[in-house]
């Protein structure tokens, strides 16, 4: 079993699951993450936070499970989501979209996913094509992914989930090409509401007095 980590931020939280999934699993399982848990050891992908991670895992005594790697490149992380299983997703708010989100979605990985990504409520679909957790909730996170670890029919399923929204809703030629419809009908005067109630297009009702 293999499962892909990604956040914009890295601090305690992580650390802390790291070694709650060390303790669970021991060598049985991979945790990678732009990063790499490997037989007890975590991976990490630092940029410019090499120091800052040091200290942090120096002070939850981890010498032992962490080793600091770099940056992957685009490929690299692409192969690994294309390997895995599981793809957890622990930014906040201030990730923005995360289009990484269907990116993983598109290499078939059952999402585990914080409440505030960007992107999280108009694509995720809790329990059908993905899983969302509380916003840095460590606890709900570590049970979420723990028990998806032991369900493998419904990683399956999220992850049949996850690919057929991505092939044939969130992408890129789906977008251009309602884009295209919507710049159309309003050219036109023939525009008297949403055109697609859900993905592309559609009008987000999650903001306050939303509409065209």
């Amino acid at each position: 079993m293999k499962l892909v980590f990604a956040s914009n931020y890295f601090n305690h939280h992580q650390i802390s699951l790291a070694k709650a999934f060390s303790r669970i699993y021991g060598d049985d399982y991979v945790f990678i993450a732009f990063t790499e848990f490997n037989a007890k050891r975590l991976s990490i992908g630092y940029r410019d936070m090499k120091e800052d991670l040091s200290r942090m895992i120096e002070a939850e005594k981890l010498g032992g499970l962490v080793e600091m790697t770099g940056a992957l490149s685009t490929s690299e992380v692409r192969s690994e989501m294309e390997s895995a299983q599981i793809f957890i997703f622990t930014s906040d708010r201030g990730e923005g979209w995360g289009v990484v989100l269907q990116e993983a979605m598109n290499a078939c990985c059952a999402v585990v996913a914080g409440e505030k990504i960007g992107s999280v409520p108009y694509i995720i679909e809790d329990g059908r094509n993905g899983v969302i957790f509380r916003d840095r909730d460590v606890q709900d996170l570590t049970v979420k992914v723990s028990r998806l670890l032991r369900e493998p029919e419904n990683i399956a399923a999220l992850g049949r989930g996850a690919y057929e929204t991505v092939s044939t809703e969130w992408n890129a030629d789906e977008a251009a090409g309602r884009f295209v419809r919507l710049s159309e009908a309003l050219n036109k005067g023939e525009y008297s509401g949403s055109l697609w109630e859900d993905g592309p297009g559609s009008i987000d009702t999650m903001l306050p007095n939303s509409a065209l």
